[in-house]
C-alpha cells in the first residue's frame, strides 16, 4: 500500500487535489499526509496526546470537550482512486476512550454519510455542519446541565456555482478537471438579534461588524490565522447566559452561525488550546475542534 501511495504522490507533484471516483475530489500531498495516516500502518505513540488532552480538561475543571471531525477520505473512502485492505485511525481510536473526546464520525454514521461533504471541497457542507452542531450543542447542554435552544426554524437555499478548495488553481496544479462547481445548500435563519464582533488581541479592541449567516467576514477567516483576532458573537434573544470559547480550524466555520444562535456569548479562536485566552475570557465551557488529519500536530508543544 505504501508503494501505491508513493507512486500516486509522485504523479501528483505540485498538486494537492486527487481525482477520485464519481467526480469526488480528495486531498493529497498535504503536510499532514492524510492518506498515509489512514491507509498505511503507522505505529503512533498517542500517550503524549492523551496526556495533553487530560491536562487541558483538568485546566478547564472538566468543562471541556474535544471534537474530531473525520477526514473526507475516511468517510467516503469508497470513492478513492485506489484499492486498500484496511483503514487506520490509531489516534482517534485511542484518544476517544477519554470521556470528553468526541469522534464525530459516529454522528456521520448514524445519518446518511453522503450528505455531509462537498464533492469538490475538503470540508463538510452546511447540512453536514448543521447535524454536527445539533450533536455538539446537546453535549454542551448536558455538560452544563442547562437547556439550550437548538435552531429549528430555518430555510434551505440553493446557492449555485459553489467552488470548493480542491478546485482552486493552487491545489489543482497541472490537473485538468471538466467540472468546476456544485450547488451549496445554505441554511438561512433570522439572525437579527445576533451582534458580531472581531476582537483584536494586540490592540485590545472589539469592533462591531456587518455579518450574514451565509458569508463569514473574510477579515476573520484570513487574518485570524495570525492568532491575533477572535470572532465574538452575542445573541440578545438567547434564553441562556452561557459563555463559550471555541478553539478551531476551518471545519468549524460553517458551524459559527448556528452556535451564535444557540449560545448567548461565543468566542471563536482559530488556534489551539490557549491558557491565557481562557484566563482572560473565563468561559463556562471550552470546546476544541479539529479535523482528524491535524491530530498529529498535538504530539508537539504549542
Amino acid at each position: 500500500m505504501e508503494s501505491t501511495l508513493q507512486n500516486l504522490f509522485q504523479s501528483h507533484i505540485g498538486c494537492k487535489t486527487l481525482i477520485g471516483k464519481n467526480d469526488y475530489l480528495f486531498l493529497i500531498n498535504d503536510r499532514q499526509r492524510e492518506l498515509f495516516q489512514h491507509f498505511c500502518f503507522y505505529n503512533i505513540n498517542t500517550k503524549n496526546i492523551e496526556n495533553k488532552l487530560i491536562e487541558q480538561n483538568t485546566y478547564c475543571n472538566g468543562n471541556y470537550l474535544f471534537a474530531v471531525f473525520p477526514d473526507k477520505s475516511v468517510v467516503l473512502s469508497e470513492f478513492l482512486p485506489f484499492e486498500y485492505n484496511e483503514l487506520y485511525r490509531p489516534i482517534v481510536k485511542n484518544i476517544s476512550k477519554l470521556d470528553f473526546v468526541l469522534d464525530l464520525k459516529e454522528i456521520v454514521e448514524k445519518n446518511d454519510k453522503y450528505i455531509f461533504f462537498y464533492k469538490f471541497c475538503t470540508h463538510m457542507n452546511h447540512i453536514g455542519s448543521y447535524i454536527i452542531y445539533v450533536h455538539l450543542i446537546q453535549l454542551v447542554s448536558k455538560k452544563l446541565n442547562i437547556d439550550i435552544e437548538i435552531l429549528e426554524n430555518f430555510e434551505i437555499l440553493d446557492k449555485e456555482d459553489y467552488i470548493g478548495d480542491l478546485l482552486w488553481d493552487y491545489n489543482l496544479g497541472h490537473l485538468k478537471v471538466p467540472y468546476k462547481s456544485e450547488i451549496d445548500k445554505l441554511i438561512q435563519f433570522d439572525s437579527t438579534s445576533i451582534q458580531y464582533y472581531v476582537y483584536d488581541l494586540k490592540l485590545n479592541e472589539c469592533n462591531n461588524m456587518l455579518y450574514r449567516n451565509d458569508n463569514l467576514n473574510m477579515m476573520y477567516v484570513l487574518d485570524s490565522k495570525k492568532h491575533d483576532l477572535i470572532f465574538k458573537t452575542v445573541n440578545s434573544r438567547s434564553k441562556n447566559r452561557i459563555k463559550i470559547l471555541v478553539f478551531h480550524d476551518s471545519f468549524m466555520l460553517r458551524l459559527i452561525p448556528f452556535f451564535s444562535y444557540s449560545i448567548f456569548e461565543c468566542y471563536f479562536s482559530w488556534n489551539k488550546f490557549n491558557k491565557g485566552l481562557i484566563d482572560s475570557i473565563k468561559p463556562d465551557i471550552v470546546l476544541e475542534c479539529t479535523v482528524e488529519r491535524f491530530l498529529l500536530e498535538y504530539q508537539h508543544k504549542y
